[in-house]
């Protein structure tokens, strides 16, 4: 049975949430004093950034950023006149992430609370590797509006960099939050962004160590070289397979590659690695699967009449990529594999032309996902890889001899036919003629690629990426 790798750009556009993903910030490297220093004084410091799982009314993303800097409802206990200034919750499960500039190790934290407070059940605090610390936890209450909780955060002797306010509004109505201000002593770490996200491409100061869990993209083994790095991505209710951890990512790319050399004559792709082994970032989404086809379900039904080729799940592949540029995955010079445990109706992946990421569906059908690195190219996960990869990079340019629509149309086993049969072993370019070691003038050559290892001598980045795609 041939399963479709669809790759064409759709032309419909839609909001996204704004979540961050919550990574390691620098510390200041200590030096030698010749006696001992007072500690300086307590800083009080407000929210400069935030996330949550509450859309706004109109859909138009997300409120958490009410909750930034100090309160400014003229009528804190009016919902009318605080919703523009204050977050407010929606459900049982509401949750509400803010982050500060500066880490310190606490001493306490207060929540402003307006309408309908204290229906906060539990408070924990964010250290700088990503971890949560619980420092509050109560049964929803009644309080009179307003109403500052303060809570005694000094049994955490961490860098703390943000924390994480869960709401329950189920017996008194929806909850505001103005703001909120942490207290604690000054550790030398200095988040100079706002967020606890680092700028793109900016690894954690304290990478994860080989075999743990990494949530950040730790310092590369090739910088400053055009590379591809993995990504698992669940949504927040999606059972956690831990792909990312048993080795089946990894084994799948050294099949992958293993196949690209025999095809190339001894280049493979250039993986992104830490002390030798393959980085793979994991990044789980504050939203469900569910609230995610929800906000999307209209702009579907829209769409779907002027294009009846639409499917409901080609919009995960546009806000796949918005949520990784949130989270910092759009580092210049590298191409993302993102692995989701997510189902098509019909694609094993997506990948737009020229663009820098791919998504993966690992509970479609027929693709042969669960058996990741296990099969020699028994299955197709290993040649969707490398075919949604070169369509990100620009193949198949329109000046091979038998491209159409970014495929080949020569052979069926090509890599870059639209369609591609269950078992059979893939070939790169057949008859050398569409997109690999070519003699077509002023055509692009993936033998010349910049991703490719070793270097090819003139070697050459996608000539289709945008600037802000490429190595500077």
């Amino acid at each position: 049975m041939s399963i479709r790798r669809r790759t064409a750009r759709l032309s419909y556009a839609f909001n996204f949430l704004s979540v961050l993903l919550l990574a390691s910030c620098g510390r200041a490297a200590s030096t030698p004093v010749a006696a001992p220093t007072q500690p300086s004084e307590p800083l009080a410091q407000w929210a400069t950034a935030a996330s949550s799982n509450i859309e706004l009314d109109d859909a138009d993303g997300s409120n958490s950023g009410r909750a930034v800097g100090v309160s400014l409802s003229s009528d804190p206990c009016d919902l009318s006149s605080s919703a523009a200034y204050a977050w407010t919750s929606d459900g049982s499960d509401s949750w509400l992430e803010v982050y500060f500039d500066t880490a310190v190790i606490p001493s306490e934290l207060t929540v402003v609370q307006s309408v309908h407070p204290n229906q906060v059940t539990k408070i924990e605090l964010i250290d700088l590797r990503g971890e949560y610390h619980e420092v509050y936890s109560a049964a929803p209450a009644r309080e009179q509006c307003p109403f500052d909780l303060t809570v005694d955060a000094s049994a955490v002797d961490q860098d703390v960099i943000g924390a994480k306010i869960s709401i329950d509004d189920s017996g008194y109505g929806r909850a505001a939050i103005d703001a909120v201000r942490l207290v604690g002593q000054p550790s030398g770490s200095t988040n100079t962004y706002g967020t606890p996200t680092p700028l793109p491409g900016t690894p954690a100061a304290i990478p994860a160590a080989i075999g743990e869990r990494s949530i950040a993209d730790r310092p590369d083994d090739f910088p400053g070289l055009y590379q591809i790095h993995v990504v698992y991505l669940l949504f927040r209710d999606q059972d956690d397979l831990k792909r990312d951890l048993d080795g089946s990512m990894a084994a799948s790319i050294d099949l992958a590659n293993a196949w690209f050399k025999e095809q190339t004559g001894g280049s493979t792709l250039r993986f992104d690695t830490y002390q030798g082994e393959l980085d793979v970032t994991f990044a789980e989404f504050g939203i469900t699967k569910a609230q995610f086809l929800e906000n999307i379900q209209a702009l579907y039904d829209r769409d779907h009449k002027l294009n009846p080729r639409i499917a409901l799940e080609d919009y995960y592949l546009y806000w796949v990529e918005q949520k990784a540029a949130d989270l910092g995955l759009n580092a210049r010079g590298k191409y993302y594999i993102v692995y989701t445990e997510l189902r098509h109706s019909f694609a094993c992946g997506q990948s737009n032309l020229s663009d820098h990421l791919g998504i993966f569906y690992l509970q479609t059908q027929r693709c042969g996902y669960g058996r990741m690195g296990v099969d020699k190219y028994a299955w197709e996960n290993e040649f969707v890889v490398v075919h949604e990869f070169l369509h990100g990079i620009g193949f198949v340019s329109a000046c091979g001899k038998n491209a159409e629509n970014y495929h080949v149309t020569d052979s069926s086993k090509d890599l870059m036919y639209g369609y591609a049969g269950s078992g059979e072993v893939n070939v790169i370019d057949v008859g050398n003629d569409d997109y690999f070691n070519h003699d077509i003038p002023n055509c692009p050559d993936l033998a010349d690629s910049a991703f490719l290892e070793p270097l090819p001598a003139n070697a050459r980045p996608p000539s289709s990426w945008p600037p802000e795609y490429r190595l500077p």
